[in-house]
């Protein structure tokens, strides 16, 4: 999926960012992120591209690419440089596209005298709530909202300017989006494996890095209180862990082979339910595993699987009809790029293989 297609995906299922406001998984404020990089010197009068007479300007475009580069630098793996510098002229080129389909579709919303009103935002944050684990009430995200020092009402306010383009949208859906069973069967019979689950561990562990004076006789030392004197893992694991698991008493989840390294997942997938490993020693340092439970594979039955793969299917027409909307939009636009800022294609970029480190 392209770019843009990704886009309109994230468009149509309505998850519109809220500025400022992040909403946790959990149903929390997600923790404070560590700080961005810093926006490169840009003049505010610099323009990224022009709609219709609208500048759209470079430093709305750099404030959105530098949360992207911050992630991909949170990776913690060294990347060439030719790799970065492409990156970022692909992710400037996608923002720089959003922009402009979000200024087209805003026109032609006003054109069309399309306005969301307070309970079109009010619906929209409810449906933010449901979606998160556990779900949220209006009453929970009216707390985040104050906890994050904004203003509920100028929020709602905010969300019915962005609603405009999406309602918009909805009406091109409009007795066209159709997913029938032998579609979704189809689509499930030639794509089994996206409904597979391998062989799965859920285990805990307790890491000891491998900088600290003494951590391979401190590990063995904490195993020995573990499985001779019956000393509580996850009250050890919350003192002693260097991993972050160990503020959830080193609980790892359920995960399968491959996304561990192999010296950890050997020994963890050979442990039964209840056994606590020997000192098993990796690049990041002296890790004790507890294996706490064992699932084994299976394949979602289509009944089950059926509900999301509509899901999918629709979402995938709602984009394609979007995406021939936006390109006629488009083509009646008047769109000016700087000289020298003309859209080049890109070459999709493949992130480089990452491994789970513990």
């Amino acid at each position: 999926m392209n770019g843009r297609k990704k886009y309109l995906v994230i468009l149509l299922t309505a998850a519109i960012v809220l500025s400022g406001l992040a909403i946790g998984q959990q149903g929390q404020p997600m923790p404070d992120p560590p700080p961005q990089p810093q926006t490169p010197d840009v003049d505010p009068d610099e323009v990224a591209v022009t709609v219709n007479g609208v500048d759209i300007p470079e430093m709305q475009v750099q404030e959105m690419l530098q949360p992207q580069l911050q992630q991909l630098q949170a990776q913690e793996q060294e990347l060439p440089e030719e790799f970065l510098d492409q990156y970022k002229q692909q992710i400037r080129a996608q923002i720089v596209d959003q922009l402009v389909a979000q200024q087209l579709l805003q026109e032609k919303a006003e054109e069309e005298g399309i306005q969301a009103d307070r309970q079109d935002a009010l619906d929209h944050l409810e449906m933010i709530g449901s979606q998160q684990q556990p779900p949220m009430g209006l009453d929970d995200i009216r707390e985040i909202i104050a906890a994050s020092g904004q203003d509920f009402d100028d929020v709602v306010e905010e969300i019915k300017g962005q609603l405009g383009p999406q309602i918009l949208l909805e009406r091109q859906f409009e007795d066209q989006i159709e997913v029938s069973e032998d579609e979704a069967r189809q689509y499930y019979e030639q794509n089994e494996e996206q409904f597979a689950t391998p062989d799965q561990i859920q285990a805990k562990h307790i890491l000891i890095d491998n900088e600290q004076p003494e951590a391979a006789q401190q590990a063995e030392q904490i195993r020995a209180q573990i499985v001779e004197q019956d000393a509580d893992f996850e009250a050890l694991a919350q003192e002693h862990s260097a991993c972050p698991s160990g503020q959830q008493g080193g609980d790892l989840g359920y995960f399968s082979q491959g996304q561990m390294v192999p010296e950890f997942e050997q020994v963890a997938f050979a442990l039964e339910p209840g056994q606590v490993s020997d000192v098993v020693e990796t690049q990041f340092g002296y890790h004790i595993i507890k294996v706490e439970g064992r699932q084994e594979a299976s394949v979602e039955p289509f009944e089950e699987a059926k509900p999301q793969i509509e899901q999918m299917l629709s979402q995938q027409q709602q984009a394609e009809i979007a995406e021939v909307y936006i390109g006629e939009l488009r083509e009646q636009a008047e769109i000016e790029y700087p000289e020298g800022k003309e859209p080049q294609p890109q070459p999709e970029q493949e992130m480089p293989g990452m491994q789970m480190p513990h």
